[in-house]
């Protein structure tokens, strides 16, 4: 995955098992965005200690600006599975 990606959305698409790579070439406006809003969140606490806490029960928290937007994602990459 590109060095450009926060460690923080990392450790978010490990949970949802989602590609970084894939989702950069297959949606590469979306990945962009979603790339820019996670370091610029007000709450990034708050995805640190669900992902030091327990990261296979974390959930996506309704202040994430990126929470529809990957869920969404989430979604459509179980149905190509």
């Amino acid at each position: 995955m590109s060095q450009d990606v926060d460690h923080l959305l990392r450790g978010r698409l490990e949970v949802l098992k989602l590609d970084g790579d894939a989702l950069g070439r297959e949606f590469p406006e979306i990945f962009a965005r979603i790339k820019t809003n996670c370091p610029l969140c007000g709450d990034r606490q708050t995805c640190v200690m669900d992902l030091q806490n327990d990261p296979s029960a974390c959930g996506l928290d309704a202040d994430c600006p990126n929470a529809e937007v990957l869920s969404t994602l989430a979604a459509l990459s179980r149905l190509k599975d």
